[in-house]
């Protein structure tokens, strides 16, 4: 569940399809939680949503990550676009953003991996984009057999530059 830190009336949430990420809906709330309506256009369980707080409040952009890449909302979470890189037959296994409204700053990782969870020796990429899902960089390479597999993304409001990664360690 998120919450846009700037109109807190606008809620997300992604349902859980633990412990296989199916595919799960994800709805909006614009009255504080009250009332919850289905969005449109996510593929995959939601790990995380980000309100790109660059963007002002009534045309605020909202990113979220699955399994099956980054997308984007410009309309409050009704409908979303695919932004994220080309995956080919991986998978994104983790995804955070970080926006400062001071700076004008806004940037998306995400970790992508093999999508088949057997192969536990096949490398992972750290993805990143500074243009709101537009294009992507290969920031950094984990190489395989490194502790696990990546879990968690973690970028902060106060510094969108700087990306922490929590691995399982098998």
């Amino acid at each position: 569940i998120a919450i846009d830190p700037d109109t807190p009336d606008w809620m997300l949430a992604g349902l859980c399809g633990w412990p296989t990420y199916a595919s799960q809906p994800a709805y909006r709330s614009l009255d504080g939680g009250v009332t919850w309506e289905p969005v449109v256009g996510l593929e995959g369980q939601v790990y995380e949503f980000h309100f790109d707080r660059t963007t002002p409040p009534e045309a605020r952009i909202a990113f979220a990550g699955t399994p099956k890449g980054v997308f984007q909302s410009k309309d409050q979470g009704a409908s979303w676009t695919r932004v994220g890189p080309e995956i080919g037959d991986g998978c994104v296994a983790a995804f955070a953003a970080g926006s400062r409204a001071a700076t004008g700053v806004t940037r998306l990782f995400c970790c992508v991996t093999s999508a088949d969870e057997s192969k536990t020796d096949s490398p992972a990429w750290i993805m990143r984009s500074a243009d709101g899902g537009g294009t992507w960089e290969r920031v950094s390479e984990l190489a395989a057999g490194s502790g696990g597999r990546p879990l968690y993304l973690l970028v902060s409001d106060a510094d969108p530059h700087r990306v922490y990664l929590v691995k399982s360690w098998n």
